[in-house]
């Protein structure tokens, strides 16, 4: 039997809808959302001091959406990896890591392992995570050089590459742009060879 290889799944922008609301609490506190940037063209001491303590006390992360189809997708990659699950939500949230676990439970997502850490690359390179879905390019990137682990990017409005971005091309040619979780298990499958898929058909190494 072979060793399962394993999967580095980010929450917020790829499981869970937590963009959305963040961007609907911002405008309802009269900030003008920029949607093209990660932290919404939000002052950093803003971020830390007043919208996210104040977001928080919200307890978003016990009641945010998931995303139509993402439950089905880690289910199926379940089925041949093992997940972990790694997000900062702890760092700047309160409650991130309580509200978190609760979440997960009442969900029952497929989860080997949970980290709540903001270094994705150093959980990639220690547990020798084989792919990682991330929606934060900084990460992705951090990823890509540094492991060997392969990325895919959910493609938002955020995460666009810029011409001050600094990014190599051997960097981006390194990240894979996908459009949504199930659209990543697919890449996984195929790209591990678990899956072939080819139109309706699939094949399984092996069986043919």
């Amino acid at each position: 039997m072979h060793e399962r290889k394993r999967i580095g799944v980010d929450l917020d922008g790829v499981v869970y809808d937590f963009v959305r609301y963040y961007d609907l609490f911002l405008s309802l506190e009269g900030h003008k959302v920029d949607p093209t940037r990660f932290d919404r063209g939000v002052l950093e001491e803003h971020m830390k001091d007043y919208y996210l303590s104040r977001f928080s006390d919200l307890h978003p992360f016990l009641w945010i959406p998931l995303y139509e189809n993402a439950l089905n997708s880690l289910e199926e990659l379940s089925q041949n990896f093992d997940l972990y699950f790694v997000t900062a939500r702890n760092l700047r949230m309160k409650f991130g890591e309580k509200d978190t676990l609760a979440r997960l439970k009442k969900d029952k997502l497929p989860c080997t392992k949970i980290f709540f850490d903001h270094d994705k690359a150093k959980i990639a390179k220690e547990f020798g995570l084989a792919y990682f879905v991330e929606d934060n390019l900084q990460n992705a990137r951090d990823i890509v050089e540094k492991t060997k682990c392969k990325v895919g990017l959910i493609n938002w409005e955020y995460n666009q590459y810029s011409d001050n971005s600094n990014l190599e091309r051997g960097t981006i040619e390194k990240i894979n742009r996908v459009n949504d979780l199930p659209e990543f298990a697919n890449f996984a499958l195929n790209d591990s060879g678990i899956l072939v898929r080819n139109s309706d058909l699939i094949t399984v190494p092996g069986l043919i």
